[in-house]
């Protein structure tokens, strides 16, 4: 057998490294190009919340399932509470609460649709159920023991209600295509109501 010498060693031990890397290394390049087109998709899926508070015993419970769906909560004060079940394509919500005891709910699904709610003063109570698509809400509440109740299904809908003095209810129903409600009340022991769509 005729011996290999060092030349020849070098050369093939050479030749064996650069095999091995072609081998080893085009499987790293597509791994890398895999977890980039993962971080996109990430981006495309994004799901954001915050949640701010300041006082004593407050609460806040977000639940998400969707993809670029965004909430914020702040809270000011004690025992105001929010529960928020959202789901859905690019919905927002926002609930500012400043007192004692605000209540807010809020179930949101569908697609483009808004909700914002202010709360200011004391047992404030608001809850809303939003479906559809591009429905938007604006709710202010400045009181005591203020209610509204607000829902949404179809398309392109908006309600708007705002509450300054105690004991006042307001309920929305919206159930069509391009309705457009708006309650004020001003005083106290107001009680008004909308249904549109059915």
């Amino acid at each position: 057998m005729k011996k290999i010498n060092k030349d020849q060693h070098a050369f093939l031990l050479f030749a064996a490294l650069v095999l091995g890397c072609l081998i080893v290394c085009r499987p790293a390049f597509a791994n890398q190009d895999l977890s980039h087109h993962s971080d996109l998709a990430a981006d495309e899926l994004a799901i954001s919340s915050e949640i701010e508070q300041i006082g004593e015993y407050n609460s806040a419970t977000i639940t998400q399932t969707g993809q670029q769906i965004t909430t914020h909560v702040y809270q000011n004060g004690q025992y105001n509470e929010t529960k928020i079940n959202q789901s859905g394509l690019e919905n927002s919500i926002s609930v500012y609460q400043d007192g004692v005891r605000q209540v807010a709910t809020i179930t949101q699904g569908g697609e483009l649709n808004t909700a914002e709610f202010e709360q200011i003063g004391e047992e404030n109570f608001a809850t809303l159920t939003q479906t559809g698509y591009s429905n938007t809400v604006s709710l202010t509440q400045d009181g005591i023991a203020n209610s509204a109740t607000i829902e949404q299904a179809g398309e392109y809908n908006k309600a708007t209600v705002e509450q300054q003095g105690n004991n006042n209810s307001a309920q929305i129903s919206q159930l069509g295509q391009s309705g457009n409600a708006t309650i004020k009340q001003f005083g106290n022991n107001l009680k008004a109501e909308v249904i549109q769509g059915l």
